[in-house]
């Protein structure tokens, strides 16, 4: 049986050459055969007695679809569609053209795939929270790897929702409180800041927060660590912003009228909040999302009008490690009591009222007294020792904070305290005998140029012993000038650095001895400087003037690091009759390169860093005259740096404080 099916296979075999070498021989018409958008011309051919099969197994050979799937079409040579048992014993007439044009209706067949999925679907009712969550997160990093920039309080979500506005151009309205650029345009300008390598600031306002008709101005901002913008109004509102919409806003109540003096972001987690506010006669610490936490009242008579905070660093002697252990808020305080004018004018005609008038007059002294003093010295607050386990904030998690009074050394001879600043002490562990001690520095300027600098030390690690030691006094000094002049603000910077601002001091013809002593602080290392009104780099540690950088025609009112750590430039923005904000780069603010006069520089300190005064050399500073201006925003009352929090990026913008809204610029 096997033998006679090869004989049978062998002669289909012959039969089908055979009808191809006499289909070849046959009359044949070419066709050209359309299918969709395709065409194929004189590559199949209408033989002469040919079935309409072979002509769907050629077909078949050519597009791949299924000879079940065809569907024909030629009005000229068959009606309809080519049935199977067509036989073309005549071969169609072309009529006046080369080909006969055929055309094809079907789909061809997806070849299998070799691994099929036996995974069922799933929809998003399937899900738990969790796995939604995760899907989120994950999908939230993709879209932050692609996307351009994320500064929080400036720009939207990666996704769909930097996609809203990519058929705006200019600058449009957010919403009832905020208007600026689209946010394809803020990521292109954070495209072309990455292109060209470059960390300055195009100059350009990308979005303004708040309503240009309301009443009160912005006195303070500030930035939570999730990069929400928080500003603070006199009419003591708190306003919180994040993603281009005012996310809260919260009051700042006290006794005292008012509003918002002071702000700052707790970077140390043991006071259970983030941000700390300063006026109305309080200080209030807020959680990120506006809770208040607890309020400290100030003395009677004064506000709170600077506030800083200084981080107290522990040795842990076991392993070497330096964690932070505690954390203290200062404060200075401005007299904001008003006494009656016309209280005393009228005198008393008998013994009962001129002695309740005397009685009222020794009050209203002690009063001022204490004022006096109150504007004379800094309130520190401790934060309690972190020794719970529970990450619930609340009132109760602030039990147990201390306070301090730290008065300066001949306390009846200082000036009232003007500002305030913090710095690092690295040094701090080298210099004193305690192995596990250290410490971070506080400075305090006040109306006569004097900067008083306090080391605040955390003893073995321990929350009850906190001291607080004065340990140098500075003064600048006017070099042709004898009228002293007063701290404006100050701005941190790193290595020992900080940047001073300056003005002549008003009322300056004292009015006692006192007074006149007060001036000129005799225990103090004086560093001369060369104008009265100007932005001077100190050196704390060596007790120099570096840099000056005076190119504001108006006293500098506020002060930014243009780097989160301190480094980096400096934006300075000056007062009314200047209006301008200058950008100085890192190397004019760093600069070290001090020119001197007379004899050689080896000389001009002694080992221990000091100024030798028996040498006669005159270390004059570099002073730098020009900055580049920001080409927008004006007069400022208060400025802050806004970080771009994606990983890697350098980039930034500048959040300012101009009248009723703060403006972000790029």
């Amino acid at each position: 049986q096997k033998s006679h099916k090869k004989v049978i296979l062998s002669r289909v075999m012959a039969t089908g050459s055979s009808n191809n070498t006499n289909q070849q021989s046959l009359p044949s018409v070419p066709i050209t055969l359309k299918w969709s958008k395709q065409s194929y011309s004189n590559q199949i051919y209408i033989h002469q007695g040919c079935t309409a099969i072979s002509l769907k197994e050629e077909i078949l050979a050519l597009t791949g679809v299924p000879t079940h799937r065809q569907k024909l079409l030629c009005r000229s040579a068959w009606k309809g569609t080519l049935q199977n048992d067509f036989i073309f014993t005549n071969l169609p007439e072309t009529k006046n053209k080369s080909t006969l044009v055929v055309t094809l209706i079907g789909s061809a067949e997806k070849p299998p795939d070799p691994r099929p999925s036996t995974s069922k679907t799933k929809f998003i009712e399937d899900f738990t929270e969790q796995e939604i969550a995760k899907e989120a997160a994950i999908q939230a990093t993709k879209d932050l790897e692609n996307a351009e920039g994320m500064v929080p309080c400036l720009q939207k979500l990666p996704g769909s929702e930097r996609d809203e506005d990519k058929n705006k151009l200019g600058s449009y309205q957010y919403n009832h409180f905020v208007n600026g650029l689209p946010q394809w345009q803020i990521e292109d300008m954070f495209r072309r800041r990455r292109v060209e390598n470059s960390n300055k600031l195009l100059g350009e306002v990308g979005m303004t927060l708040g309503m240009e008709l309301r009443r009160a101005y912005v006195n303070t901002i500030g930035l939570l660590e999730d990069g929400t913008l928080v500003s603070g109004c006199d009419d003591g509102r708190v306003h919180f912003w994040r993603h281009g919409e005012k996310v809260g806003e919260v009051v700042h109540e006290g006794r005292l009228p008012g509003g918002v003096d002071c702000m700052v972001v707790l970077r140390n987690d043991e006071w259970g909040c983030e941000l700390a506010t300063g006026g109305r006669g309080c200080l209030r610490l807020w959680t990120g999302y506006g809770e208040c936490v607890a309020m400290f009242e100030s003395p009677f008579g004064v506000t709170p009008s600077s506030l800083v905070e200084v981080h107290l660093e522990h040795e842990n002697g076991a392993n070497n490690e330096r964690k932070t252990t505690s954390s203290c808020l200062v404060t200075s305080f401005r007299v904001v009591y008003q006494p009656d004018p016309n209280r005393f004018r009228l005198l008393p005609q008998n013994e009962e009222g001129l002695r309740r008038r005397a009685e009222a007059q020794a009050q209203e002294a002690v009063l001022q007294h204490s004022l006096s003093r109150a504007v004379r010295c800094l309130q520190l607050w401790c934060a309690p020792p972190s020794n719970n386990n529970d990450n619930n904030t609340s009132n109760a998690s602030l039990v147990g904070v201390q306070s301090q009074v730290l008065e300066p050394e001949n306390h009846e001879y200082a000036l009232p305290v003007t500002a305030l600043a913090g710095l690092s002490d690295d040094t701090a562990t080298t210099k004193n005998n305690h192995s596990n001690e250290c410490a971070s520095m506080l400075i305090a300027g006040d109306e006569v140029g004097g900067l008083r600098v306090w080391k605040c030390h955390n003893i073995n690690g321990t929350h009850e012993q906190i001291l607080c030691e004065h340990i140098d006094l500075l003064q600048l000094q006017p070099q042709n000038s004898t009228d002293p002049v007063s701290i404006v603000c100050m701005q941190p910077l790193k290595n020992d650095l900080l940047a001073v601002s300056t003005e002549q001091r008003q009322n300056v013809t004292p009015s006692s001895e006192e007074e006149q002593s007060s001036s000129h602080l005799s225990q103090a290392h004086t560093i001369p400087i060369p104008s009265t009104s100007a932005v001077f780099i100190i050196d704390i540690e060596m007790r120099s003037l570096n840099v000056v950088l005076d190119a504001h025609k108006d006293t500098v009112r506020c002060m930014a690091s243009l780097h989160p750590n301190g480094g980096g430039g400096l934006a300075t923005g000056g007062g009314k009759m200047d209006a301008t904000i200058r950008l100085w780069d890192e190397e004019q603010v760093y600069d070290t390169a001090i020119s001197f006069t007379g004899a050689e520089e080896s000389a001009t300190r002694t080992t221990n860093g000091e100024q030798n005064d028996n040498s006669t050399l005159s270390p004059q500073p570099h002073v730098f005259t020009d900055a580049p201006k920001l080409k927008e925003v004006g007069y400022v009352f208060a400025m802050a740096l806004v970080p771009d929090t994606k990983p890697g990026s350098g980039c930034f913008a500048l959040a300012l404080a101009r009248y009723n809204v703060v403006k972000i610029c790029l």
